[in-house]
């Protein structure tokens, strides 16, 4: 019998009443029952989670909309118990706020904390950067190259409107620096560095976007990038010290905003 244990807790439970003198062979199919439904709710949770997080990051919920419970759970498809405890999660995540009184909503930014996010941002992946030069594996070179082939194959489609573009290419760009914090091997970096870089994918439509022009420029530096790390043969470099990394989201000061390392060599 196969059992989907979703709680530590519960299997304690199930493990001391094995031990008692009322157990019997059939009390296991009720065990298993509450076993099973305790993976359910978990994974149904997660589901909600998932969703409602999507939802704010593809920008189906604009910066400053309200997070209406009852409107989620019909939304989702879940119960509103779930949806509040998801809106929970993604407080932590820093994803949406509650104001006393008022509600849950998703944070209209400043463009100052927007600035900050993005300095914030290029502190953490330049470090991971570092890590990665040293523990990076032939295969992470591989996607890197991969990744930066996508983005120019969508740049090589004529028929893509400029939003069209848009939507699709800061996914492929947080695709490419995620391989730099995966590749660091540090656990606590990729903890700190997800929220910030999955963030300005909402956030970043609410600023002037430069269209193609921009696109092709950050596709160049990942090419600079993916060169320098690899160096000549196919093991990363480790000799590498990572410096920011410039994309011109130009947000209302219509400066520069370091959003991923660069790397130069070392002399």
């Amino acid at each position: 019998m196969l059992l989907c244990v979703a709680n530590r807790d519960l299997v304690r439970i199930y493990l001391d009443f094995r031990l008692t003198d009322n157990f019997r062979p059939a009390n296991l199919c009720t065990i298993c029952n509450i076993l099973n439904s305790a993976h359910i709710m978990t994974r149904t949770s997660d589901i909600a989670y998932t969703t409602i997080r999507s939802l704010i990051l593809d920008g189906s919920y604009a910066p400053g909309q309200r997070m209406i419970e009852k409107e989620l759970a019909q939304r989702v498809g879940v119960s509103r118990t779930l949806v509040s405890d998801s809106l929970q999660r993604l407080t932590r995540d820093c994803l949406v706020h509650t104001e006393p009184n008022r509600g849950t909503f998703v944070p209209n930014l400043t463009a100052t904390i927007i600035d900050e996010i993005f300095q914030l941002r290029s502190m953490l992946e330049g470090h991971a950067t570092a890590l990665a030069a040293l523990n990076a594996q032939p295969h992470d070179l591989d996607e890197l190259e991969t990744m930066t082939a996508d983005i120019e194959d969508l740049l090589c489609r004529a028929v893509l409107a400029p939003g069209e573009l848009f939507s699709r290419f800061p996914a492929s760009n947080n695709l490419f620096h995620g391989i730099f914090l995966r590749a660091s091997g540090s656990l606590q970096l990729q903890a700190l560095a997800k929220p910030l870089i999955e963030l300005p994918l909402v956030l970043m439509k609410n600023h002037n976007w430069h269209g193609e022009v921009s696109v092709h420029r950050s596709n160049q530096q990942h090419l600079k990038i993916h060169r320098g790390f690899a160096g000549p043969g196919s093991s990363p470099r480790k000799n590498t010290h990572p410096v920011p990394h410039y994309f011109n989201t130009a947000a209302s000061n219509g400066g520069e905003i370091p959003v991923a390392p660069e790397l130069v060599e070392l002399t």
